[in-house]
């Protein structure tokens, strides 16, 4: 939440762009976050604004999960993604995603009535674990 709240302070023009490389292992894509962390580690040893920082490493981190998305998109002929999981419980990291799958023709679902993290989980367990008892 912090993270989030930080990279929503920052200017946009003075954000760095950290970058990644995606790499196939055994035919899956593979982020490698090297680069990225390299850049950050040093960007936040020379003193840069914890805001700038927090911002850049959220816009890289939404790059990558747009450029996988769209990759597997096409690899599969499928045009529809559900974000899901704790990541998403992060705003900024869900707006941008979401934004950038929908500019690239993807539909997009997000949760709306319940949490994509371990509340929704939680929850699905417990609707299991009623029919199991009946």
């Amino acid at each position: 939440m912090e993270l989030e709240s930080l990279a929503e302070r920052a200017h946009p023009k003075r954000t760095p762009s950290y970058s990644f490389r995606l790499k196939s292992k055994a035919g899956l894509l593979v982020p490698d976050l090297d680069p990225m962390l390299e850049a950050l580690a040093r960007d936040a040893a020379s003193g840069l604004h914890p805001s700038l920082v927090a911002r850049g490493f959220q816009d890289c981190l939404v790059r990558v999960m747009v450029r996988v998305t769209m990759e597997l998109s096409e690899q599969s002929k499928l045009n529809r993604v559900v974000l899901s999981g704790g990541v998403f419980n992060n705003r900024y990291i869900t707006r941008k995603v979401s934004l950038n799958l929908r500019r690239g023709g993807l539909k997009v679902y997000t949760h709306r009535q319940v949490p994509p993290g371990d509340g929704g989980l939680s929850l699905g367990q417990a609707v299991v674990a009623a029919q199991a008892e009946l």
